[in-house]
């Protein structure tokens, strides 16, 4: 396996190659683009070689993120996210050993630098003197005794939450919200405005991302279960509302499923359902009976079955947790004994 130090050089090299193309950025050298060729060229023959191994679904997945940042058509925060995810199933499949030209460069994808100038604005600590959500984050640096102050103010005020999937309204499958993974645990990201989504996307090198504004009284409905939110990510007064702090507050009107019910699958990719199986054991320690999996397109739904007795909300943090370290955040957990939860285990045929 290679060194931490040259993962982050070819990463370097990668961004310089691929992903810094505005008309400022000076051309990489003919060395450089060989050198990049070449890893690209190993990480493709491995490919080749280990195709039969990974499957067909994980091999396509790889050959497609390397094709498009070879071609530059893949944003550099898309990349990062992809290759993380890449990486911990290739290994899984097929051991690090046998594909260490391909690991090379998915995990050097994975930590892709940001792209220029963005630590720039993300260093800025003013808040902007209009939003009380980020006057209230400054007051935290100062007195972390304020975070109910911090609280309030969400719930007062208006945040503007970056989605994956709008398609299904009506139900709790209304939104796919962006995933993160802070502090080792799963949150959803959330921005105080457009100009702080604007940047975050520039330093990410990712181009214009859907959203919708939210009232903050419904921030608690739209978090899944398992997660907490991070306010302005990548800015330095941005904070986290751990997953207690978010049920803390003042619940808007449950979302109900429609009267028509919300149409899932019982096919879960392979890798979904080995990761489930890893950490099987470690949850029945804490008292959850199964984990169920559905989906609906790409969007994965896990019903959490507890113990008698047992409280489901420790038990989605801990299951959140825990997928989280395996790179799986999009799952969204709910209670088997929710409405959603029961549609899980009815197209599953499990009680």
């Amino acid at each position: 396996m290679v060194s931490s130090t040259s993962t982050h050089d070819l990463a370097d090299l990668i961004a310089a190659v691929a992903f810094e193309r505005d008309g400022d950025a000076p051309l990489p050298d003919c060395a450089a683009r060989l050198r990049f060729d070449a890893a690209f060229a190993g990480a493709l023959e491995t490919l080749e070689e280990q195709f039969d191994t990974l499957g067909d679904d994980l091999a396509a997945g790889v050959y497609v993120l390397l094709r498009d940042v070879r071609a530059g058509i893949v944003e550099r925060m898309d990349a990062r996210v992809t290759a993380g995810i890449l990486t911990r199933h290739v290994a899984a499949v097929a051991g690090v050993a046998s594909v260490e030209p391909l690991i090379r460069v998915l995990g050097a994808l994975a930590v892709l630098p940001d792209g220029p100038d963005a630590h720039d604005r993300a260093l800025d600590p003013t808040p902007d003197p209009s939003s009380s959500i980020e006057v209230a984050m400054a007051a935290v640096v100062d007195d972390p005794g304020l975070r109910s102050q911090l609280r309030r103010a969400v719930h007062e005020g208006t945040l503007i939450v970056p989605v994956l999937d709008l398609d299904v309204r009506g139900s709790e499958l209304s939104l796919q919200c962006l995933p993160l993974v802070v502090r080792g645990a799963p949150t959803i990201a959330v921005f105080t405005s457009e100009e702080r989504l604007a940047e975050h996307a520039a330093a990410a090198g990712v181009g214009e991302i859907p959203t919708i504004e939210i009232d903050g009284d419904e921030l608690s409905m739209i978090c899944p279960p398992g997660h907490g939110v991070v306010i302005d990510p990548g800015w330095v007064l941005g904070c986290v509302l751990e997953e207690d702090e978010v049920r803390a507050l003042p619940n808007a009107p449950s979302l109900q499923l429609p009267d028509d019910g919300v149409e899932l699958s019982d096919v879960v990719h392979p890798a979904i359902l080995g990761a489930l199986d890893a950490v099987r054991p470690q949850l029945e320690a804490c008292g959850v009976v199964d984990l169920v999996p559905a989906t609906k397109g790409e969007l994965v739904v896990l019903a959490v079955v507890v113990a008698e007795g047992v409280s489901p909300d420790p038990a989605l943090r801990r299951a959140g947790t825990l997928l989280a370290e395996r790179g799986l955040t999009g799952p969204v957990l709910v209670p088997s004994t929710s409405p959603l939860g029961q549609a899980v285990l009815d197209v599953t045929d499990r009680d």
